[in-house]
Formats: structure tokens, C-alpha cells, sequence
């Protein structure tokens, strides 16, 4: 896991810096995916070049996918219902013979539930429970954070179903880039900021060792292509 950690902290940081770096010397109004932006931030190589690095980083990501089961998990709502099949999916292995260590579980959140891979600071500042819906149950009214990746706060929701419990099992978790965009467009419009200004606080607020990836559907197909079957998790 640490090594999965620094390996994912180092394709953000390189998103990031791709990021500022385009913003500064373009003067671009809106932040477009950083697979594209980072192509226009460096002289040195073409386009198709650069693009291709960014995908291929992503790409590099799935050959994390091991052992003898595997199983891929469609994730497009914002609830904790696909953590209990993610945990089901571990736990049935492990009465049937199978160790974690010989297994693969990889979650791709997309669409709506892209708000799971974030940090609490970004689901309070941009009250990310009351635009999806989301309620803590503990606290009452609408969640003020990720609750699924901290679950101490809310003892509806076990630990041991949580984000950090599952990928500390060795649980595989990717992002989509194309939602985070479409949703960070239409967060900007609704609190009248810029979109640039909401883009980054989700690149800055995705949880560790959860990978960005182009999209979820492009996810979902690398994953199968690793042998992963297909489960629908929402």
C-alpha cells in the first residue's frame, strides 16, 4: 500500500503542476482535463506525446489488478451500498479459501458518487451533501463530509466497510475526470465562483490513494480487459 500511495501522490502532483502551470501561461477561463491541459503547458514534445504520457500513467495504474479472483464494481450513485458488496465480495473469498492477497476488488466511482473520492474539506465548503442529497444520519440533516471514508463520525456506518478500512485490504480505487468536471461546471454556477477555483479543490481534495482516471467508462473497460467480471455496485 505505501508504495501504491506514493505512486498515486505522484501522478496527482504531476496533474497539479500541469494544472497551474497551463493556467498561468494561458490565461485560460475554465479548467479543462489534465490529460489535455498538460499537453499545452510544455514546449518540448508534441501534443499527442504529452497526452499520451498522462494516459499511460493511468493506464500503468491497472497493472495494480492481481490474483486469482477479481472483480470490478460501477459506482455512479453517492451511497455506502457498494461497500458492502465490495466487503461481501472480500469476506465470501476468504471463507472459500481465498486470502485478500489473491484477490482484486477495483471500485470506479463515477457520475454522481465521484464526491466519494473527496476530502471533508471540499464536501463542507461546497456543501456537497445537500447537492447530492446526502444525509448523515448521526448528525442530522445534510453531510457536511465523507462519511463513508470516516465513518468514526457516524455509528450507522461500520468501520469496517469504510473507504480507508477497505483499501487498507488492498481495495483498488479510481475517479472519474470527466464527472468531476461536469459536476465542478455546474458547482461554480450554482455558488457563483469559478470554475477553475472548484476544479482544483477537487483534483487537491481527492482522498489518498484513489487514482484519477480519464473517465469511468474508460476505467471499467481497462479493468475488464485485466479480467475483471463486471458487478453493478450502486
Amino acid at each position: 500500500m505505501n508504495q501504491n500511495h506514493f505512486e498515486c501522490k505522484t501522478v496527482r502532483r504531476n496533474f497539479l503542476t500541469s494544472i497551474t502551470a497551463g493556467i498561468a501561461a494561458m490565461g485560460i477561463s475554465a479548467i479543462v482535463s489534465p490529460f489535455k491541459l498538460s499537453a499545452s503547458s510544455k514546449s518540448n514534445q508534441t501534443t499527442d506525446d504529452l497526452i499520451k504520457k498522462d494516459k499511460n500513467e493511468a493506464e500503468a495504474w491497472f497493472d495494480k489488478i492481481k490474483g486469482r479472483h477479481k472483480m470490478v464494481f460501477d459506482i455512479a450513485k453517492p451511497d455506502g451500498l457498494f461497500l458492502t458488496f465490495t466487503r461481501n465480495f472480500l469476506e465470501s473469498n476468504n471463507e472459500t479459501g481465498t486470502p485478500d492477497s489473491d484477490l482484486s476488488a477495483v471500485i470506479v466511482l463515477r457520475h454522481a458518487a465521484i464526491i466519494l473520492a473527496l476530502k471533508d474539506t471540499v464536501w463542507e465548503k461546497y456543501k456537497l451533501g445537500e447537492f447530492f442529497n446526502v444525509k448523515d444520519e448521526a448528525a442530522g440533516g445534510f453531510a457536511l463530509h465523507n462519511t463513508y471514508w470516516d465513518p468514526k463520525r457516524n455509528d450507522n456506518f461500520p468501520s469496517n466497510k469504510s473507504i480507508d478500512h477497505l483499501q487498507k485490504r488492498g481495495v483498488l480505487f479510481c475517479v472519474c475526470d470527466t464527472a468531476l468536471d461536469n459536476i465542478s461546471e455546474k458547482i461554480a454556477q450554482l455558488r457563483d465562483v469559478k470554475k477553475t477555483t472548484v476544479k482544483t479543490d477537487f483534483y487537491e481534495g481527492i482522498l489518498p490513494e484513489i487514482q484519477l482516471v480519464p473517465s469511468g467508462v474508460w476505467a471499467l473497460g481497462r479493468a475488464q480487459e485485466k479480467g475483471c467480471p463486471y458487478c453493478y455496485g450502486s
